[in-house]
């Protein structure tokens, strides 16, 4: 029907596939070329490593299992993952000379 919405959850299992699509992304960034957006966030994961991703499974089941929060100081995964993403972003656009790369 017209105007319906549905809404997807993760449940554990998928959670469960992070640390794989982790490990696949870093065999990515070494073998394989891949838009810049995904090559960036890679990176930022790689370069935090696996407690990141641990921290990030967590958040994702408080989103998605409502789970209750575990307690940390400062911004969550997603937020701390984002923001060094547009960091990263306004760098390489510095670079070029404040034109964005359009592809």
């Amino acid at each position: 029907m017209r105007g319906q919405r549905a809404r997807y959850s993760l449940t554990e299992a998928g959670i469960q596939t992070l640390p794989v699509l982790y490990a696949l992304g870093n065999w990515g960034l070494d073998w394989r070329l891949g838009t810049e957006e995904l090559q960036i966030r890679q990176r930022i994961m790689r370069e935090a490593g696996p407690a990141f991703v641990e921290e990030l499974m967590d958040e994702l089941r408080v989103r998605h299992l409502d789970a209750p929060p575990k307690p940390h100081d400062g911004p969550g995964p997603l937020e701390r993952l984002n923001a060094a993403y547009a960091a990263e972003q306004e760098r390489r656009d510095q670079r070029r000379g404040g034109v964005a790369d359009v592809q």
